[in-house]
């Protein structure tokens, strides 16, 4: 199983996630770093961890704020030997600057909840190089985003992200009833994982028997309820 540890970035700094409500997210306090600078919390990850992959959510431009595009270089620039998942809330990677060519470590992820029809991500999906991530958005009161491309399965890239927001943060465990359906209809071409709600190892043991090929976890981790030994039995970290 590929455990992929997630950093919110909100006003510049790396933020607690709790259930979605994101005006309400507080500065991360973790053992893995002394400040809630993003950068220093990547890096600190990554030592305790040594991951190969790392979920970045740039809040303040997903809200239509000034993205924190330095903070994020200078993330994939710290974990150069680790792909870095990256969900700005736009449709490109390089939107906010033309100009500007992304780290070869960043890759896309594309958020449902910031999609207004099925036909830009088909667009968006075509024009990329390198295809990129769909996450499949959840609020307490069901999906986000235009529910024909949830239906159309066969437009689904590789990898497929099951975002259950109302759990993020909150220690409800995570929905394996939604993530076993995903799973089966994604098909064994696809890779599907899980976001929102693991609390411990034998959550992420649950979450493979439900058809997950990984799982985003943050409060877990920088709780200690999940650590780096624990993730030999299921990452072979």
């Amino acid at each position: 199983m590929q455990i992929i540890p997630v950093i919110d970035i909100r006003d510049g700094l790396a933020v607690h996630a709790r259930a979605g409500n994101r005006a309400a997210y507080e500065p991360l306090m973790t053992p893995f770093a002394g400040t809630a600078d993003p950068v220093d919390v990547a890096r600190g990850i990554q030592e305790a961890f040594g991951c190969e992959m790392l979920y970045v959510a740039d809040l303040d431009s997903i809200e239509g704020r000034s993205p924190n595009i330095e903070s994020c270089d200078q993330i994939a620039v710290a974990m150069a030997r680790s792909e870095v998942w990256l969900d700005n809330g736009q449709l490109a990677l390089g939107q906010h600057d033309n100009d500007r060519v992304p780290a070869k470590n960043l890759s896309h992820v594309i958020g449902t909840e910031n999609l207004p029809d099925v036909l830009a991500y088909q667009t968006v999906a075509l024009e990329s190089a390198v295809p990129p991530i769909l996450s499949l958005d959840y609020s307490a009161e069901g999906f986000l985003g235009p529910k024909k491309l949830l239906e159309a399965s066969q437009l689904w890239p590789r990898d497929v992200i099951v975002m259950t927001l109302a759990r993020v943060g909150m220690g409800d465990g995570p929905d394996l009833v939604r993530l076993s359906h995903i799973a089966s209809v994604a098909g064994p071409n696809r890779r599907v994982f899980a976001a929102g709600g693991v609390r411990n190892l034998d959550d992420l043991r649950a979450l493979i028997r439900a058809g997950a090929h990984g799982a985003l976890v943050a409060t877990a981790l920088h709780t200690g309820k999940i650590k780096p030994d624990d993730l030999k039995e299921v990452a072979g970290f």
